[in-house]
């Protein structure tokens, strides 16, 4: 049986396709065969851990929160898949609110509600190259990284439509051992607001300004109705916290660490690009929180670092790298730990 479902008014700024025509005897995608001996991990709630104390004001420290996420980690088969519904996205204009105001690094049992199920990795950002720009872009710059990866809603196998993202968290110290407390700088990168058919997290390119391009075979999925639906609200809701939500500006990182005449002349990028380094091997595990398993990268996994001064610069230039050297999939993972969101500025 054929169907065509006609989108509403409200879609055609989020996707050139005005209607889908699909097989509704056919609306899964293939699943792809994995080469690890890992279970297909079936929908269920997270596991029940104790909440977990808030960070203390706005300042955090590296140690302390790494301990809280690999307080209790999971194993493959009770890692879960969270699902995003439209009860999340009408929580989302006050979620979107508090991302913006509040400065925490770890926070009370609160659920992503954009992308519930990720894999906290840290590791060390090194700027090694000349960029003309200041704080964690300055050429020499190294910081300790808390990073999680995650996707869209439940989409965590290989074989679904799949919308990677990367937060970061960064601290103005290189030392694991430091017992200070700092205010963190964090970014935020995606690679297809429209997710893709890539096998691997380590495919795609993440950029701080994403946007929403669907593959040509999306237009016959019918799970992209209700993405695009999830998408265009989404939008609205984020637009009425901040003006330009869709992109997430880089000057948290270009003053990170400064202070007084230094923070004033600060000088940031217009766009980032971090992409896996050439000769990162494949780890053929269906849950991207499994291929992310630091255990699989002996070396670290390596990450370059891209940036454009511009946003109408053609070319990208790499700057420096990230490498990551520990991984943990936890509770406090996708329930406690926090990235701040920078608002705006014109």
């Amino acid at each position: 049986m054929k169907r065509t479902i006609l989108c509403l008014p409200l879609l055609a700024t989020a996707l050139p396709v005005a209607a889908f025509d699909f097989d509704a005897r056919n609306v899964h995608p293939a699943r792809i065969t994995h080469d690890l001996d890992v279970p297909m991990i079936p929908t269920s709630s997270a596991v029940d851990t104790p909440p977990v104390a808030a960070s203390e004001g706005e300042t955090s420290n590296f140690r302390e929160v790494w301990s809280v996420l690999k307080q209790k980690p999971l194993a493959p088969s009770e890692y879960g898949r969270q699902e995003v519904t439209w009860d999340d996205i009408n929580e989302l204009g006050g979620a979107a609110r508090r991302t913006l105001s509040e400065h925490r690094d770890l926070v009370a049992d609160r659920k992503n509600r954009l992308r519930p199920n990720g894999i906290a990795l840290n590791g060390q950002w090194e700027i090694t190259e000349e960029s003309g720009f200041t704080g964690a872009f300055a050429k020499g710059a190294k910081s300790l990284v808390i990073a999680r990866a995650s996707t869209f809603s439940d989409a965590v196998n290989a074989g679904d439509i799949r919308s990677f993202g990367l937060s970061l968290k960064l601290y103005p110290t290189a030392d694991a051992n430091d017992a200070g407390r700092y205010k963190t700088a964090n970014a935020f990168l995606i690679d297809n607001n429209a997710g893709s058919s890539a096998r691997h997290f380590t495919d795609v390119e993440l950029k701080t300004e994403a946007g929403f391009h669907p593959e040509p075979a999306m237009a016959t999925n019918p799970s992209m109705i209700e993405r695009v639906l999830m998408l265009r609200m989404v939008q609205e809701l984020q637009q009425r916290a901040d003006s330009n939500p869709e992109y997430r500006q880089l000057y948290p990182l270009s003053e990170l660490g400064l202070s007084g005449d230094a923070l004033k002349a600060a000088k940031t990028p217009a766009r980032m690009m971090l992409k896996a380094a050439a000769g990162t091997p494949k780890v053929n595990a269906i849950d991207f929180r499994r291929e992310l398993d630091m255990r699989y990268y002996p070396g670290g996994l390596v990450y370059e670092i891209f940036i454009k001064g511009d946003k109408e610069d053609k070319d990208w230039k790499k700057v420096g790298r990230i490498r990551f050297i520990d991984s943990v999939v936890s509770r406090a993972v996708d329930f406690n730990l926090n990235f701040p969101h920078p608002r705006y500025r014109k």
